[in-house]
């Protein structure tokens, strides 16, 4: 860190004294002294701040949290946020509940926690909470005790008001958009059902339900629209509006930076002053990483700034050839139809200009990229408008009488209905959305870049020549894909889904799924569903569970949400996290429960699923599958343990294996003497996330493994793991 920091220094002194003749050397060198400043205010909050709660990274200590926020389930209980003092100083802290007794602002709960560091230079990994300014992860080791306060403290007013209203959109608009207009207008994701979160996410339009520029521009446009433009009146009443509404969409970086700007702007205007929008994004940046430099990290922070600086960059050239270059630029008799091209053009320009700087980091982030976003967000984002400025005054009616803001809700409902209709539809189109896993896309979108900046450097030039470049190489990228795809006698990919499983088996264009569950389970099904989509698969064969633990079937329903699937093979076991219900619920003509062996089709190969005799004992009663193809046996046992094992060995005449997807994630009790000594597996591959509270994969296990010469590939160490022939 330190010689990162002297390295810095010196580069920035050298381009500043020996660049002043040089504006733009000059310019690099302030950039360069910058950045060491960033990284001096980084190293001295680490040393002043995070040195307390980083001491206490995997202590069991007894802790009083406060909550900060209402808790909200999770797959194993709740969880809320909260804060914590540890010698005489207060730290943001994530305290995971086993039990789901509701919990408000303002509660306390004590107890036996063991703290895990989330942020830089911890043992364990950084993890998304520390852009939140969350540094500690507070995991009980036994029951808490819990003392709710009887009425909310007034320091939480914000987030009891997002919560009133939250609640108040529920009463006044129909089940079927609910959720989206309490995600549009607070970002309330998680109110979205699963398949309309997915459907945005593919479609490229969920960046309208994240709070950010979008959403402050038209809140200030309607108070200018309401104030008549008034400089002094718009201040006054604007600026604390601004941080009321950042207050209630929970301070994120993203609203903080949209807010700043937009507080500069109508400063700006009540002083006669001129605005700089590259200055004022320079200002709002300052004050989200004087606050907390950690939330550089943050991905929301970086999508919000890398979508203005595709603005600043890209917008204005690209207008400027689309208006003197294009149809789009020509002058009609009818004004309405050249204000719809004048449109039209600015917003093509901007979706252009926000996607060549956030393309790369949703591929890096989130390992995809829409391929249809430019359209559904110029079909759609006029009607998003619309819809925020109904949920706005539908808000303001219902707090007076809520039957008349309900009646205006039905009428607002229709210009969502129809978002939500774009979004599926256009989410459904093949390679709507592909995944930067498969490696011919990847090529394409390093490609993309290596052009891009060719062209800027020759000045711009023949933009069509690059579109029809980028074009090209993606269709010949894709169709490489497919191709591959079709005529593989078989691929088995382990994806890398963190502390949970899930396998895809592929031969001759047929596919199966065998478990979609593991770290933020949901994430897990729509990282399988771009991996296939990637491959031009649009539809499965099958998606089998071996048993209903949420690290190995949570994603189900994103998956089903996302992927159509012929058939979903379930275990005749219990189930004691609701998942089995749900499937029973939602997709009742998909289900079938495997009580016996079951050999199933699959291109070049088959698919055996072996039942469990024991049906009521847990991670024993997991279905074990065999899946063989072209001179390859690959064996999957769920979760099954050493005794689950040997029944399996006793039951059926099983063949030497070439790979053996270890159950339970490695854990002691798994892949033991018998089965090893049995099946002779060349290849052992165990999906288990980095650095987990259970210590998976036991040392015990992989002694075993390499004492019967197994060649072992882990997901922690290696990433998404696949096997082809």
């Amino acid at each position: 860190m330190a010689f990162t920091c002297l390295g810095v220094m010196a580069v920035g002194v050298l381009l500043t004294v020996f660049g002043r003749k040089h504006g733009a050397i000059l310019r690099v060198g302030v950039l360069c002294v910058g950045c060491f400043i960033g990284m001096l205010w980084l190293y001295i909050y680490d040393v002043t701040y995070l040195t307390i709660p980083r001491s206490y990274d995997k202590q069991t200590v007894n802790i009083l949290v406060e909550a900060s926020d209402y808790g909200y389930p999770t797959a194993y209980g709740q969880a809320v946020d909260g804060t914590v003092t540890l010698e005489e100083k207060s730290y943001s802290v994530k305290c995971y509940l086993d039990s789901a007794e509701d919990l408000k602002p303002g509660d306390k709960i004590y107890g036996s926690f063991q703290l895990h560091y989330t942020s830089l230079w911890g043992e364990e990994s950084a993890t998304y909470h520390q852009g939140k300014g969350i540094v500690l992860l507070a995991y009980p080791m036994e029951e808490p005790i819990i003392y709710h306060k009887p009425e909310i403290p007034g320091k939480f007013f914000a987030t009891e008001l997002r919560q009133n209203i939250t609640g108040l959109l529920e009463e006044m608009f129909p089940e079927r958009t609910r959720g989206f207009a309490a995600a549009l207008l607070l970002g309330r994701g998680d109110r979205m059902s699963q398949a309309d979160d997915s459907a945005f996410r593919i479609s490229g339009i969920r960046h309208i339900i994240a709070v950010s520029g979008l959403h402050v521009s038209v809140l200030f446009s309607m108070l200018q629209f309401l104030l008549q433009r008034r400089r002094i009146l718009s201040g006054v009443i604007g600026l604390p509006l601004l941080f009321l509404f950042a207050a209630v969409a929970g301070f994120t970086p993203s609203i903080i930076r949209a807010c700043v700007m937009h507080g500069i702007m109508i400063l700006s205007r009540m002083l006669k002053k001129d605005y700089d929008p590259p200055t004022s994004l320079a200002f709002a940046v300052l004050v989200i990483l004087l606050m907390n430099p950690l939330a550089l990290t943050a991905v929301g922070f970086q999508l919000s700034v890398g979508c203005v600086v595709g603005i600043f960059l890209f917008t204005k050239p690209l207008a400027t050839f689309f208006l003197k270059k294009t149809f789009l630029g020509h002058q009609c008799k009818s004004p309405v139809l050249s204000a719809i091209l004048y449109w039209t053009a600015q917003s093509l320009s901007i979706s252009l200009g926000t996607l060549s700087v956030t393309a790369p980091l949703s591929a890096w982030y989130f390992g995809s990229i829409s391929l249809v976003s430019i359209f559904t967000n110029l079909i759609c984002l006029w009607m998003v408008s619309v819809s925020f400025y109904g949920i706005v005054i539908c808000c303001v009616l219902g707090a007076f009488w809520l039957p008349l803001g309900s009646v205006f809700a039905w009428a607002v409902s229709l210009p969502m209905m129809a978002v939500l209709t774009v979004a599926r539809l256009f989410a459904a189109i093949p390679f709507a959305s592909v995944s930067v896993d498969n490696q011919y896309v990847a090529a394409w979108l390093i490609f993309t870049y290596v052009l891009l900046g060719t062209f800027l450097i020759m000045g711009r030039k023949a933009p069509w020549i690059f579109v029809g470049c980028v074009i090209t190489a993606l269709a010949g990228c894709l169709t490489l894909a497919v191709v591959e795809t079709a005529t593989e006698a078989f691929r088995v990919t382990v994806l890398d889904v963190g502390q949970g499983q899930c396998v895809i088996l592929q031969s001759r264009g047929q596919c199966y799924v065998v478990d979609c569950g593991g770290d933020y389970a949901s994430t897990v099904g729509t990282m399988a569903a771009q991996n296939l989509r990637s491959q031009g698969i649009h539809t499965v064969d099958g998606l089998i569970l071996t048993h209903f633990d949420v690290d190995h079937a949570g994603g189900t329903d994103a998956f089903l949400s996302q992927m159509p699937t012929k058939m979903l093979y379930i275990p005749d076991a219990p189930d004691h996290n609701g998942i089995r219900e749900l499937l029973e619920r939602d997709y009742p003509e998909l289900l079938l429960t495997v009580n016996r062996e079951r050999v199933l089709p699959c291109g070049e190969g088959t698919v055996r699923i072996f039942p469990a005799e024991d049906r009521e004992s847990g991670n024993e009663s997991s279905l074990c599958i065999l899946y063989q193809a072209k001179n390859c046996d690959i064996l999957i046992t769920g979760d099954r343990n050493q005794t689950g094992e040997k029944a399996l060995l006793a039951e059926y005449d099983l063949p030497d294996l070439e790979v053996l997807v270890v159950g339970h994630h490695g854990a002691e009790n798994s892949a033991g003497f018998e089965l090893l000594y049995n099946l002779t597996p060349d290849v052992a591959v165990i999906s288990v996330g980095e650095k987990n509270l259970y210590h998976h994969p036991s040392y015990k296990t992989l002694e075993r493994l390499k004492f019967f010469g197994c060649v072992i590939l882990r997901t922690d160490q290696h990433g998404t793991i696949t096997i082809r022939g």
